[in-house]
């Protein structure tokens, strides 16, 4: 299966940097089949953090509904690709209004180093976990989404133990 999800990524990843937003559909019987944890395990590994905005704009029904074990469970999959953790982590703050950083810093089974690495880049990024800048909301725009649409995905998450994460301004976070 890894083949058909490196496969199947090249090709998304090609649509989603060329065409319209709306050509994706043309995928949409190759996602469902795939384990869709899986396929984001290896985009977060593999391209960078703009792309993978685009990538979850565009494919928010096959995550929408994932439990926070699932976002635990992808985190721990990209334990070997520090990007992929820093990716997830700031892909649930910003956009989906969940404290990531701190189920991250609750982790016992994560390498120290990593561990430390992330939590010491997102110190010293602070304005990487800023929420509703101009670029977000016209990207946002562009997939027919709104940032209330992630609502329900917050408040799923918040029932099953996540914290809401605090709407910061780059200059006021404080880890």
């Amino acid at each position: 299966m890894k083949g058909s999800i490196e496969t199947l990524s090249k090709e998304v990843f090609n649509v989603l940097e060329e065409s319209e937003v709306g050509s994706l559909l043309s995928f949409n019987k190759e996602l469902e089949k795939v384990n869709f944890s899986e396929f984001l395990t290896y985009n977060f590994g593999f391209y960078s953090p703009s792309y993978l905005d685009r990538l979850m704009f565009a494919t928010k029904e096959y995550w929408e509904g994932f439990s926070l074990d699932n976002w635990i469970d992808l985190m721990h999959k990209n334990s070997n690709h520090e990007l992929g953790i820093r990716y997830c982590l700031s892909f649930l703050y910003k956009y989906v209004g969940i404290d990531s950083l701190k189920l991250f810093s609750d982790f016992t089974d994560i390498d120290n180093v990593v561990k430390t690495n992330i939590l010491t880049y997102f110190e010293s990024q602070k304005g990487t976990l800023a929420v509703f800048d101009r670029i977000y909301l016209s990207e946002l725009q562009k997939f027919d989404l709104r940032p209330s649409d992630f609502e329900t995905v917050k408040e799923k998450l918040i029932k099953e133990g996540a914290s809401a994460a605090v709407k910061i301004h780059p200059r006021k976070i404080n880890l």
